[in-house]
Order: C-alpha cells, then sequence, then structure tokens
C-alpha cells in the first residue's frame, strides 16, 4: 500500500510539471508520464486493513481519499483554439492574430461516491486552472480552462480570459504542439472530514501558424 501511494503521487508530479511534454516543431508530443499505477483491489490485504478493527496499519481519511481519486475518471482537456485554421482559406493561425483557449471539455464532475474497503468516499472535482504549452516555449495558465471561441466574436478580438498570441511563424518547418495540462481540484469528504487533493490530465492538439503578409505577396 506503501509503494502504491508513492507511486501514484509521483505519476501526479509527473503529470503536474509536464516534464516530458514537447515544445518542438511536429516532434512535440502530450505529456508522456508513464502508465498510472493500478490502485489496490478492494479485495486486497491492504483494503482488508481497512474493515479489520485494531489494525495498527489502517489507513488515514487522506490515505483512502488517494485510492477514491485514483479511481476516479476525469477527462482529458484537449486545447480547443479559435478562430481554428480550418474555417480561413489559408488553414492556418496567424501570427499576431489574438487566439482563444478552452479546455473543450466539462468543468465538474460529482458528486460522485467511491467504496474503499468500508469507507464510503464523497467526492466532487472541478476543474481549476490549465496550462497551456504553447509549442513556442511559452506557457499560458488560466483558471477555469478559458472562455470557448464562438463565431459571433468579432474578428480580433482578444479572449477575455484566456488568450495567446503568436510572435513566430511554425511554418514552413512544421506545426506547433500544443499541450494543455489540467488542475482538477477534487474534494474529498468522509465521516465528516474533508480535503482537497489535485488531479492532473493532459492532451495536445497540433496547430499550424504562418505569416499572412507572406503568403499573400
Amino acid at each position: 500500500m506503501a509503494k502504491y501511494l508513492q507511486d501514484y503521487a509521483a505519476y501526479q508530479r509527473r503529470r503536474a510539471t509536464g516534464a516530458t511534454c514537447g515544445d518542438n516543431l511536429n516532434g512535440g508530443s502530450a505529456c508522456s508520464p508513464g502508465p498510472a499505477p493500478t490502485p489496490p483491489p478492494d479485495n486486497g490485504q491492504a483494503i482488508r486493513e481497512l474493515t479489520q478493527p485494531n489494525q495498527p496499519a489502517a489507513l488515514s481519511p487522506q490515505q483512502i481519499a488517494e485510492i477514491a481519486v485514483a479511481r476516479l475518471t476525469v477527462p482529458d482537456a484537449k486545447p480547443a483554439i479559435g478562430p481554428p485554421p480550418s474555417i480561413n482559406r489559408w488553414k492556418m493561425a496567424a501570427v499576431g492574430y489574438p487566439l482563444w483557449l478552452s479546455a473543450g471539455t466539462t468543468t465538474h464532475i460529482g458528486p460522485v461516491t467511491e467504496t474503499v474497503g468500508a469507507q464510503s468516499v464523497a467526492l466532487d472535482a472541478r476543474l481549476a486552472s490549465v496550462t497551456y504549452r504553447m509549442g513556442d516555449g511559452h506557457t499560458r495558465t488560466c483558471a477555469g480552462g478559458g472562455t470557448p471561441w464562438t463565431e459571433s466574436v468579432q474578428p480580433g478580438t482578444p479572449s477575455p480570459d484566456c488568450g495567446y498570441t503568436y510572435s513566430a511563424p511554425s511554418l514552413p518547418m512544421g506545426d506547433y504542439t500544443v499541450v494543455a495540462i489540467a488542475t482538477w481540484a477534487v474534494t474529498w469528504t468522509i465521516n465528516g472530514q474533508s480535503g482537497v487533493i489535485n488531479l492532473y490530465t493532459d492532451n495536445a492538439t497540433q496547430l499550424p501558424v504562418g505569416e499572412v503578409q507572406a503568403l499573400v505577396r
């Protein structure tokens, strides 16, 4: 059990830091934290510790909550970038043009209940923030993931809460790999005790960025 909790904490740290997220043109990739450790099964010795009275190795509410959170499925925040390159004749984003960034996913899950041994754990997850690695060496962190772009937005209008403007093109070398690292704040409650555990997900998309003036000469 102790090793599982250590492995899971290390796995989440890797996802949080995005240490292996690529920023290279075409060579970049989504974060690769490796496989998540498997939570111990309900019929395993580690979980039976929870139901045995006078067991000195019984887990704390925090440890029980960590197991419950490890079982919780939250969606990846795939970066949504607007206006999308597909709607213009160049099929690319333009240097100097304000882009809108959003998470492209729900921002709230719960409340749900997980059972760990004999304990019921109430979980409520909210998307706290998203860090966007823009592929050009810069990052942008936004609370809640950002406001999605819509066709009703006037051309050239910057995002009210989560935008980015490229100063250098990716073309003709290739696309920028934009990685979204989402931080979910999961509130847990067990028998009147509560706390918050952060959970991380990541996803990526490719974005061609060019200089429009160079193309229309």
